[in-house]
């Protein structure tokens, strides 16, 4: 499994534009890319799953397109919703704090916990586990906070 990098700060900041109150960080897409990239692989990126998965990647690597999935992950397969791997859900705490989706597994819909949570559930942001719950809430509260600065910025410059 391919490990991963990240710069120290002082390197890094190079690369950035942070504002004055230090709550925003601007960066190229190329920066964001390789962010997305070392995420990718801090979570257990599997290459095989993924050329699996996604036949059209798999191609493309195999015809020298693609330098890898992981280069595919990162470019285009995230902002697209591609998983990066396949995540093993831990199905009776996942029913128990997402009562739809046993419903939905008891009445045939959907086939088990870990077909709804790696096809729907990861897109709705739901976590898979109880070790990952605090992870899920984390991004959700900083995601929610930086839109709202964002927002106010906007507002602020209309």
């Amino acid at each position: 499994m391919e490990t991963g990098y990240f710069p120290p700060f002082h390197i890094l900041k190079d690369g950035l534009e942070i504002s004055e109150d230090g709550l925003s960080v601007t960066m190229s897409q190329d920066l964001f890319r390789l962010f997305v990239k070392a995420a990718a692989v801090s979570v257990g990126f599997d290459p095989i799953w993924y050329r699996t998965e996604n036949p059209d990647v798999g191609a493309a690597v195999a015809a020298g397109d693609l330098a890898s999935e992981l280069d595919h992950f990162a470019v285009a397969g995230y902002q697209e919703g591609r998983l990066p791997a396949y995540f093993p859900v831990d199905e009776e705490w996942y029913y128990e704090r997402n009562p739809d989706v046993s419903e939905a597994v008891a009445s045939g819909e959907i086939a088990d916990g870990d077909t709804h949570f790696n096809e729907i559930g990861y897109h709705e942001g739901r976590a898979p586990d109880e070790d990952k719950l605090l992870w899920v809430e984390q991004w959700q509260e900083a995601i929610a906070a930086s839109a709202d600065r964002l927002h106010e910025r906007r507002q602020q410059s209309e």
